[in-house]
């Protein structure tokens, strides 16, 4: 879940290190959950980085207000809390000043649930605060752990790709990692009569800041690609952000390139290449012309690494998502490209480890998912997109479908002053809407 501040009503304006978030136990307990107040800048464009090259700890004030954002998991929302005994207000932790009571529902499921934001006084004790945290950012190896997975990119090098993801055992996976590299090839032929091409490791990529939090990690990275000082590609900007459960990037394009301008053709190819690990993994999309909210898969196409006939067969309009399953574990992904790259994307499915494409770790495309994307039609400006990762513990045919839920209808939230002195939750003043959560939440049930 992610909140506003400006929708926490009387939180807003507190001493984040004056903060406590928690929820009930046992009906009248409270006990401390994993939360993060993540500042942003004054005019809410971009986050206070605390590490990175670019890191810009003073744009902070140290109080949660403007457009900072609350940070939990729906998943540790429980029930509310009763008054300690009939016609009694519930009994708060000494120091608490304000309190600020949040519901979380489900927009399908009947499932509803509350935290309690709390604000000490200057003078109290310390907040209570959890020990648990669902994800590790590393940024001397640059790599990211959380829960469900952990995702990993070239220490020292900056990287635009990740060049290795894997599932704990913890989470129904192997523990190996079964992707090779993220592949981002780019080939321009130009009306001088000669072409140039480049590959992943040719970016100029740049971690410019960082933040890591116990509920969610974030990593900007800036990449430009250019020949001879001329870009050749959009300028792309990653706010790669990492939960518990799954992995979103959403990203900037600048596009600054005329290519009707200067070239006959153009195109970009993002290519998610796995290892000698998947073999014997399998590849899951929805049937074709099945409905996006249509959750049943297509039959599957196994991953052994030879190129079958109904992989070359396959269907190149995009689907609504993709999955691989199988020993090493469960990846679900999704791509939502801007309006104007949508119908000219092609997909391919490659399997082919005895014809090599480096640069590569592994030689061959083993269960290769291939996004062709023809760049003439992309007129100058800006564009957004994302890209999510999710990692389903266990999946089963059809588990897909409330991980997916999140992208397409996201739990709401309501946050409402609690009164200390009476009465407690239920005599409160009217619940304030804040919007929509994002989905930033590991299940999209709380």
């Amino acid at each position: 879940m992610v909140i506003a501040a400006t929708k926490l009503g009387d939180a807003a304006g507190a001493k984040l290190g004056r903060l406590a978030l928690m929820a009930v136990s046992d009906g009248t307990q409270l006990v401390p959950i994993p939360f993060q107040v993540d500042e942003k800048t004054a005019d809410g464009a971009s986050f206070v980085y605390p590490g990175g090259k670019e890191a810009n700890p003073e744009a902070g004030n140290g109080r949660l207000d403007g457009h900072d954002e609350l940070v939990f998991m729906a998943s540790d929302c429980a029930a509310a809390l009763a008054p300690s005994s009939p016609g009694e207000a519930p009994l708060w932790p000494a120091g608490v000043e304000r309190v600020v009571e949040i519901e979380v529902k489900d927009p399908v499921e009947p499932l509803t649930g509350y935290v309690y934001l709390l604000a000490f006084a200057d003078t109290a004790a310390d907040p209570p605060r959890s020990t648990t945290r669902y994800v590790d950012y590393h940024p001397d190896t640059e790599t990211v752990t959380a829960s469900s997975y952990a995702m990993g990119y070239e220490a020292g090098k900056d990287r635009i790709y990740f060049s290795s993801v894997s599932v704990p055992p913890a989470a129904g996976g192997s523990g190996k990692s079964f992707v090779d590299r993220l592949k981002m090839r780019t080939k321009v032929e130009t009306k001088l009569f000669f072409s140039i091409g480049f590959d992943e490791s040719e970016w100029d990529s740049t971690v410019a800041a960082y933040l890591d939090g116990p509920v969610r990690a974030i990593r900007e990275v800036k990449n430009t690609l250019a020949f001879v000082g001329i870009p050749v590609a959009p300028t792309i900007v990653v706010e790669a952000t990492y939960y518990r459960d799954f992995h979103v990037a959403p990203t900037a394009i600048h596009q600054t390139v005329n290519f009707p301008s200067v070239a006959s053709a153009a195109w970009f190819d993002a290519e998610i290449d796995l290892n000698d690990a998947a073999r014997g993994m399998r590849y899951y999309r929805p049937r074709a012309g099945a409905a996006p909210e249509d959750a049943a898969p297509s039959a599957f196409h196994a991953i052994d690494g030879v190129p079958s006939a109904d992989e070359k067969a396959i269907d190149p309009r995009q689907p609504p998502w993709h999955l691989v399953s199988g020993a090493p574990g469960t990846m679900l992904w999704l791509m939502e490209l801007p309006a104007a790259l949508v119908s000219s994307t092609d997909l391919a499915l490659r399997d082919d480890a005895a014809t090599p494409e480096p640069p590569e770790s592994v030689p061959g495309t083993i269960g290769e998912l291939v996004y062709h994307i023809d760049l003439m039609p992309l007129p100058v400006g800006d564009y957004q997109m994302r890209v999510y990762y999710f990692f389903p513990p266990r999946w089963r045919p059809g588990d897909e479908a409330r991980w997916l839920r999140m992208t397409t209808q996201p739990l709401a939230a309501a946050a409402r002053a609690v009164a200390l002195s009476s009465g407690g939750p239920a005599s409160a003043p009217p619940a304030v809407p804040a919007e929509s959560a994002a989905p930033s939440a590991a299940t999209p049930s709380p």
